[in-house]
């Protein structure tokens, strides 16, 4: 789906706009990625994975740089924004996630994985990498369905129900922390052969 745009011509996606309005920042400024990171002491990397929208980092780097360019509060509310973008999940799964932020009750059947609702991030990481994510969707991927867990843990969760097919408990998915000599079965570790 193409970027929307707004009057001023800037990205109306909250992910996209805030990497924008970073780079439009530290290039107004004229310094280099370098200068940057050199300035707010964090690796110059981190501003460039940002500015490509690779990842929007974290409360403590959006702070400093919003400290550094004068403008309190405002790249920390982008952030806050970017966070909670749901375009942040594959198109397909966009209208899903509305649904199901908005329910009152949630009832899943899964036949070969957990649903994503229940799922540790390693867990994930493993399912959404067999499907073939690569980094940085792969992280971005993880990221955004670690944040979905917030529907359960949050202040008047819906109810949610599963019903779960003896293959979840019994699938299991290569650890990558082992090197390929230990099996996680849904998401417990544990020895065994694939």
């Amino acid at each position: 789906m193409p970027t929307r745009r707004a009057v001023t011509g800037r990205s109306r996606e909250p992910r996209a706009r805030f990497a924008e309005e970073l780079r439009l920042l530290r290039t107004a400024r004229g310094d280099s990625l370098r200068q940057l990171g050199e300035r707010l002491g964090w690796d110059w990397s981190l501003f460039g994975k940002m500015e490509k929208g690779e990842t929007i980092g974290g409360p403590e780097v959006v702070q400093a740089l919003d400290q550094h360019y004068g403008t309190p509060g405002l790249l920390l509310a982008l952030w806050e924004l970017a966070v909670s973008d749901q375009s942040q999940f594959k198109e397909r799964y966009r209208r899903y996630m509305a649904l199901e932020a908005e329910a009152v009750s949630l009832w899943h059947f899964a036949v070969s994985v957990l649903p994503g609702l229940l799922q540790t991030p390693g867990y994930a990481r493993e399912v959404l990498a067999a499907g073939g994510l690569k980094e940085p969707e792969l992280t971005q991927q993880v990221e955004a369905r670690m944040g979905r867990r917030e529907l359960l843990e949050g202040q008047s969760p819906p109810q949610f129900r599963t019903i779960l097919s003896e293959a979840v408990l019994r699938t299991t998915l290569r650890d990558p922390a082992s090197g390929g000599s230990s099996w996680s079965t849904c998401g417990i570790r544990g020895s065994g052969t694939g």
